[in-house]
């Protein structure tokens, strides 16, 4: 084996003597990019992907946001949540978590208007090919009895089941 440059022999554990020793505070904390108190201090190290900064422990995976809040704030008791005033999940701020249920969490997401799902039914669905109107004229027009689900396929150049779910009301079931 060489030597080091300190002149130690490589691979061995006096390669490791006299090398201090860091706690895990302050490994954890280098993984975190520390900025101004209102500021989010954002994790630097592996981002998990569900966004959430991660860090293992003895093996086991821990979200740092949760981390954060043991070393500074104290336990999480069981069905507690760690929740971000900021909404940004790799934040590491003490200043920006908050502790609280799933309600909780639900409620801090809807005052934000964060939990609306758009309306993707109908005309605003981006694979619509028919308008509301036309749905309409077709379930007037299969009513009559004077077409056929393929005929009206045919005139509105979509398959003939399309049209059985739209007269069945199977799709666009909220339009009369």
């Amino acid at each position: 084996m060489g030597l080091d440059e300190m002149g130690r022999n490589k691979g061995t554990k006096e390669k490791w003597q006299g090398r201090k020793k860091r706690s895990f505070t302050e490994r954890f904390w280098e993984k975190v990019d520390k900025r101004g108190e209102d500021e989010c201090w954002n994790w630097i190290a592996y981002i998990h992907p569900s966004g959430y900064g991660t860090i293992n422990i003895n093996r086991k995976m821990y979200f740092a946001h949760r981390i954060v809040w043991i070393l500074t704030r104290g336990p999480i008791l069981a069905g507690q949540l760690i929740c971000h005033h900021c909404d940004n999940r790799i934040c590491c701020n003490p200043n920006h978590l908050f502790l609280g249920t799933h309600q909780d969490n639900a409620n801090d997401r809807d005052v934000k208007g964060r939990g609306k799902v758009p309306d993707n039914r109908g005309e605003n669905h981006g694979m619509a090919r028919l308008t509301e109107s036309e749905v309409i004229k077709i379930r007037n027009m299969y009513g009559s009895g004077q077409y056929t689900q393929t005929e009206l396929g045919n005139i509105f150049g979509i398959d003939r089941r399309h049209i059985g779910n739209i007269v069945h009301k199977r799709s666009w079931a909220w339009l009369k």
